[in-house]
C-alpha cells in the first residue's frame, strides 16, 4: 500500500557523508534520458552537504526539485529547495 511505503521512506535514518551536489548531479543526469514531459527529482534529506561540493548549482540546473526533510529540520532544505 502505497501509505507503507511512504512510512517506510519517512522512517529511514541517515548517516556517514553527504555528498549532495554529487547525488544531484547523478538525478540530472538520469533524468536527462528520460523522455517523459515532466522530469522530477525528489530528495529525501535535510539538504545539508557533509562532503563534496556546493549543491545550488546542481539544484539549479534540474527541471524540477522536491525536497522531503524531517519537519524539526527543515532550513537547510529550504535554502536548498
Amino acid at each position: 500500500p502505497v501509505e507503507a511505503v511512504v512510512d517506510d521512506l519517512l522512517c529511514l535514518r541517515g548517516h556517514g557523508p553527504t555528498d549532495l551536489a554529487l547525488a544531484l548531479r547523478a538525478a540530472r543526469h538520469q533524468l536527462e534520458r528520460s523522455d517523459a514531459r515532466r522530469r522530477v527529482a525528489v530528495v529525501l534529506s535535510d539538504a545539508r552537504p557533509t562532503t563534496g561540493g556546493d549543491p545550488v548549482g546542481e539544484a539549479a540546473a534540474l527541471d524540477e526539485l522536491v525536497v522531503v526533510a524531517p519537519a524539526d529540520d527543515v532550513d537547510d532544505a529550504r535554502a536548498l529547495a
